[in-house]
This record gives structure tokens, C-alpha cells and sequence, in this order.
């Protein structure tokens, strides 16, 4: 998937995360099922990213596979 088109999916996966938990709360299924999608979109961005640039990702960095993992948001800020 190009990386534009998978930038504009976080954004958007992202507000319709905000919309969830303001609707039903940080804890509710509905929020717990989005972030688990950003997390994977998210993660689907940083290995397009870092493929063929081995070198300047050097570093690894932990996420954690927790449902409702609030890395996702935190990660997404920085990109």
C-alpha cells in the first residue's frame, strides 16, 4: 500500500477513534476494536517506511499488543 494512502487511513482511523472513545469511552469494545486497527496501520506505515532503509532505523522501539494500547496514538504523533 503506498504511504500517502496509508497516512490518510491512520488520520482518518485516528479521528474515528476520538469520535469512539468521546461517544462510549477509552474502555468500550467499539474504542478497544479502532485502536487495534490504527495499531496495525500504524505498524503497516513503519515497515514501508523502514524497508530498504535498514540503516536508518537502527533502533527498534516496544508496542505493546495489549488492547486499547494508547502507544498507537503517541507513535502516530511522531510521524
Amino acid at each position: 500500500m503506498d504511504n500517502q494512502l496509508t497516512a490518510l487511513l491512520i488520520e482518518q482511523k485516528r479521528e474515528q477513534m476520538h469520535q469512539y472513545a468521546s461517544l462510549f469511552g477509552f474502555t468500550h469494545e467499539k474504542t478497544i476494536q479502532c485502536s487495534q486497527e490504527l495499531d496495525l496501520l500504524l505498524n503497516n506505515l513503519t515497515k514501508e517506511r523502514t524497508r530498504g532503509n535498514s540503516k536508518r532505523y537502527s533502533g527498534s522501539f516496544f508496542m505493546s499488543n495489549k488492547p486499547g494500547n494508547v502507544c498507537a496514538h503517541l507513535i502516530s504523533t511522531i510521524l
